[in-house]
């Protein structure tokens, strides 16, 4: 589950196209939403191979990343290749109350990262599917610095990197993703950061991703619809 960015280029390619913020976290009438169903991990309990459904694999030999959950939050970390990311899928969860298991096609993920990044690196959310290599990952970095890279015929793009001062500097970021209309945004500690049209030719799960050299953590997953 590691890609080389070698052949990374500044360029926005194929379907992707970028759009000005319309996205809003503000709720409509409660007459008028459904019921949210939520899935939640905290990387709290006691035994990690449960966490997330049990689909983190960290017995993986052919990643040069360390996974590990480590004070209730789950760690991914690179030492070695400046240009390697890391992802894990998420594509089956169980909300809350529910019995049966569901994919997490077109749902809509929060999570808290930090990232202790040497040189340009972030942490944050998939969107796609990495077993697939046809994916988008929005991630945030320290100083306050953003990117959007995307994964298609097998190379890995800088499709975006920014700055925003809706990134803390220091300490923890709050990233979410939501999907809609034919268009994904995502959003940094609940404002709307970026938003693009994308028209993936496979379903849209979700997952969590980090690039770069150094630590970062992430923790209070949620997956919603």
């Amino acid at each position: 589950m590691q890609y080389s960015l070698r052949a990374c280029v500044f360029a926005l390619v194929g379907l992707v196209a970028f759009s000005l913020p319309s996205f809003s976290e503000t709720a409509a009438p409660k007459n008028d939403v459904p019921e949210k169903r939520v899935y939640s991990e905290n990387f709290d309990g006691e035994d990690r191979s449960l966490m997330l459904g049990g689909q983190l694999d960290f017995a993986n030999a052919q990643s040069k990343w360390l996974l590990n959950v480590s004070d209730g939050k789950m760690v991914l970390e690179n030492r070695l290749n400046p240009m390697s990311l890391q992802y894990q899928d998420i594509k089956w969860v169980r909300y809350q109350g529910e019995e049966t298991v569901s994919t997490t096609e077109d749902a809509r993920i929060s999570v808290t990262v930090e990232a202790a990044n040497q040189g340009r690196g972030g942490a944050g959310v998939l969107v796609g599917s990495g077993k697939l290599g046809n994916y988008l990952v929005f991630a945030v970095g320290k100083e306050g610095h953003f990117h959007v890279l995307q994964k298609k015929q097998g190379k890995t793009r800088f499709v975006y990197s920014g700055e925003s001062k809706l990134i803390n500097v220091e300490g923890a970021n709050r990233v979410t993703f939501v999907h809609r209309d034919g268009k994904v945004a995502f959003f940094a500690n609940g404002k709307e950061l970026i938003a693009m049209a994308y028209k993936p030719r496979t379903p849209l799960g979700v997952g969590l991703a980090a690039f770069g050299i150094g630590s970062f953590s992430f923790d209070d997953v949620e997956i919603s619809k």
